[in-house]
Formats: structure tokens, C-alpha cells, sequence
């Protein structure tokens, strides 16, 4: 058997979903939860967590430079207007982050997302339970997006004595599957199969 993980969300969430995914939707609320049973929103992170929670959720998961800096202003600014559209943020970062290879908001919008979420946790829990589901040399498949995600399956297939990797490298996107679709440009395939019962 084999049980399959793409990690990606879907284009859904970017483009019709009116939960302020995208930093270019600008007039869409700071939400980002998946399933709206959720309570926490980016909005509540933003105008609740203190300055510290901040620039850790910022560095922890969207490993941004400028955490510190960034969480520091966003302190200032909700003292005077609380944080409620995508605009909002986005108007914060472009006064905040120096300009670089990435846009300026990419990687807090990474980070405010899997907060929300509690996404690497779930991916955590998920994994140490594959090994309970899969047959006998069956196979783990997970196709990840960034790097926090790749070092935890990474390290979950290296570390458990119940599956052996079969790819000892990630596998990443050809440059032609990157021009045919820009989208996979950052995703890294893994495989690991379970061991045979002695």
C-alpha cells in the first residue's frame, strides 16, 4: 500500500477563499484558517500576541530576517489601529522589511498561515502515526513546499527504525515542470518504505 502527502494548499485558498491568504488580496480579512470551526485568525496573532510571541512566530516559521524589527512595529501600530485587512499587514511589512529576493511579505504570511493552522504540529502527529497504517514495504510519499516541512519528514523518515528512505536527497522539480507551472519551484518529494516484520 502506499499513503500519498501533498503538503501544498490549494489555489482555492489563494484565489476564491476571502480569507486573506494572498498578501496582494488586500481588502480580504486577516483570517487564514482552513476550516472556519477554527477560533484563531491572523487577525487575533496580530493584535494579541506581545512582542516576543511575534518575533519568535515569525522567525520559527517563516524564518524571516527582520522578526524582531517587524514584531516591533506591529506593537506600535495596534496601539493606534487595530490589524483587520490584509492591507493592513502588507502596508506594515512594506514600511518594516528591506527589499529582497522574495516579496517583503511572503515569508510572514507563511508563518501568520501556519500558526493558524497549527500546521507543522498536525504534520508531527500525522507522521508518527504512518507507521501503524502502512503494510509491509509500503510506501510514505510526501511532497512538501518549504523547508520547515522537508526538515520534519526528513527527519521523521531518518530518525524512525520502521522506515527506510529510498530517496537519500530530496527530489526537486525539473527547470522545465517549473516553467510549465511556477508553482512547483519550491516543492521537494521524499519516500520512505516500511520495513518488513521479522
Amino acid at each position: 500500500n502506499k499513503i500519498f502527502f501533498d503538503l501544498g494548499f490549494s489555489s482555492f485558498h489563494i484565489e476564491k477563499s476571502g480569507r486573506g491568504f494572498s498578501f496582494l488580496r488586500l481588502e480580504e480579512p486577516l483570517d487564514m484558517r482552513y476550516s472556519l470551526n477554527s477560533n484563531l485568525t491572523a487577525a487575533d496573532v496580530l493584535n494579541h500576541y506581545d512582542e516576543e510571541e511575534l518575533a519568535k512566530l515569525f522567525w520559527l516559521y517563516g524564518e524571516e530576517p527582520f522578526a524582531k524589527r517587524l514584531a516591533k512595529k506591529i506593537v506600535e501600530v495596534r496601539k493606534e489601529k487595530k490589524f483587520t485587512y490584509v492591507k493592513d499587514l502588507v502596508e506594515v511589512i512594506e514600511r518594516t522589511i528591506p527589499k529582497g529576493k522574495k516579496h517583503k511579505a511572503t515569508r510572514v504570511f507563511q508563518a501568520l498561515r501556519i500558526a493558524v493552522n497549527d500546521e507543522l504540529n498536525i504534520l508531527k502527529r500525522t507522521l508518527h502515526n504512518i507507521p501503524y497504517f502502512l503494510a509491509p514495504r509500503g510506501r510514505i510519499i510526501v511532497l512538501t513546499y518549504h523547508s520547515l516541512e522537508d526538515r520534519i519528514v526528513k527527519n521523521f523518515i531518518k530518525s524512525t527504525n520502521t522506515i527506510i528512505p529510498l530517496t537519500k536527497k530530496a527530489v526537486k522539480p525539473s527547470l522545465e515542470e517549473i516553467r510549465d507551472n511556477p508553482r512547483a519551484r519550491s516543492a521537494k518529494l521524499r519516500v520512505g518504505e516500511r520495513r518488513e516484520l521479522i
